[in-house]
């Protein structure tokens, strides 16, 4: 038997009754018997059509999902850019160079650039920790620098900021 119109209309319907799905509701909307609707099934395939027709349907939403979510990272990232470069002009002086109070400020400044900068990080799909021999180290702004001076990390981290800000 070739699969008409109406053969064609029940699967649709069948398809469209989702989780709700049965051939009995087939039956009574199309005013048939149940074993004429099995039949059709049988026939026509419907169990491999509504798995190919999911797994499609599936894969589409997928892609949609990710370029939206690729899409929203790259305008994430363009805002911590933009953030990251507002944050070190805000200490360049006329001439260019970096400039911090000598306060608790400076403090301030480098857990702000830490945070804007692994989030770049983040966003851009990199890593903002590593293991080195079992352990975790987490990447910190001040790494390597004398952790009693509060001006030399400030400065340093903006330098590699102001650095990285130029490149762009």
């Amino acid at each position: 038997m070739n699969e008409g119109l109406k053969h064609k209309e029940a699967f649709e319907y069948y398809y469209g009754l989702g989780d709700d799905r049965s051939l009995q509701k087939v039956a009574k909307q199309y005013t048939v018997s149940e074993t004429a609707v099995r039949k059709w099934s049988a026939m026509f395939g419907w169990t491999d059509r509504i798995a190919e027709r999911d797994a499609k349907n599936a894969q589409a939403l997928a892609k949609k999902t990710d370029t939206t979510i690729v899409a929203q990272k790259a305008k994430y990232l363009k805002i911590v850019r933009a953030a990251i470069a507002n944050l070190v002009n805000g200490v360049m002086d006329a001439n260019g160079n970096l400039t911090l109070p000598k306060t608790k400020s400076a403090r301030d400044f480098t857990d702000v650039l830490e945070r804007m900068t692994k989030l770049d990080l983040l966003l851009s799909g990199e890593a903002t920790e590593r293991t080195d021999g079992g352990k975790t180290v987490t990447l910190r702004i001040d790494d390597g620098i004398d952790p009693d001076s509060e001006e030399a990390k400030a400065e340093e981290a903006l330098e590699d900021c102001a650095g990285a800000a130029s490149e762009e």
